[in-house]
């Protein structure tokens, strides 16, 4: 004959049986105001616990919010959050999008020899050193999607929209469809700032300005990628998510085609601030 205490147990497994109260502390908290129609037992234990009488201790585990379940994961699987998948995904996708090497096609296309088979860069200042002005505008576009791709498909949070536009930049700079080479990805952030914080797009383009107007764009591009993170910080996670979408960029100049850092600290400073090996007053490597 099976004891009283493990006949209630066996009762609530089943759904045919009261439900003891330390089954309340898997459902969340009581909602009496929430629904008069309840029956007398489901105003004593809540809304979520009425259900848990009528399905058994095992409808607990359908119930999908609780309040101890951890952050980021589900009830019923332990399965990380959907979110997740979506940003892990937006990375990847931006990734591929992003290394699409748009100027050599656009180069290429128009009949003109491929930009990178000199030893230069496949960049838009090369395209329209080549091709001129429509072949650089259509490039550039495509080169702005690409940018706003990455935070459009990610959504979310501001960190994570960055963190996708950083997937797409680093696939521009380090494109495996051109020998892991690539151009600067100036063009990509303006478009992810677009995307998702237009102040980006904003202290970039001014300093790109400012830049020509100077003939320094190196520098002027330089100072507008400095101000990106401080043009952010108002909003939350803003200066993270402006770092972490001029890092690849920076990381690009330093390091150049060849991959390798130069050895002389002139040239490393020369790189990250002019964006070539020499100042412009004529001092070399």
């Amino acid at each position: 004959m099976i004891a009283a205490p493990r006949l209630r147990v066996l009762e609530v497994v089943l759904g045919c049986g009261p439900v003891p109260w330390p089954a309340t502390a898997l459902v969340g908290r009581d909602r009496r105001a929430a629904d008069p129609a309840r029956t007398p037992g489901e105003h004593a234990v809540g809304a979520p616990v009425g259900v848990l009488a009528r399905g058994g201790a095992l409808g607990a585990l359908s119930v999908r919010s609780s309040p101890i379940a951890p952050p980021g994961r589900t009830e019923r699987s332990g399965a990380p959050d959907r979110s997740l998948w979506r940003l892990a995904a937006a990375c990847t996708s931006a990734y591929l999008v992003g290394s699409i090497p748009v100027a050599s096609l656009v180069a290429r296309a128009r009949g003109g020899a491929d930009l990178g088979a000199d030893g230069g860069t496949v960049s838009g200042s090369a395209l329209y050193a080549r091709e001129g002005f429509g072949a650089l505008a259509l490039a550039g576009c495509a080169e702005l999607a690409k940018g706003a791709y990455g935070p459009l498909a990610a959504g979310g949070g501001l960190a994570g929209r960055a963190l996708a536009a950083a997937a797409a930049i680093v696939g521009h700079n380090w494109s495996p469809w051109l020998g892991f080479s690539g151009g600067r990805g100036v063009s990509l952030v303006l478009g992810a700032g677009a995307a998702c914080a237009p102040e980006v797009t904003a202290v970039v383009g001014l300093g790109l300005g400012m830049g020509r107007l100077v003939r320094q764009s190196g520098l002027g591009t330089f100072v507008g990628l400095a101000a990106v993170p401080l043009a952010c910080a108002w909003r939350r996670q803003g200066a993270l998510a402006g770092a972490l979408m001029i890092a690849p960029v920076l990381a690009k100049r330093l390091v150049g085609n060849d991959g390798a850092l130069p050895r002389h600290p002139a040239v490393l400073i020369a790189r990250l601030l002019a964006d070539r090996d020499e100042w412009p007053c004529g001092r070399a490597r």
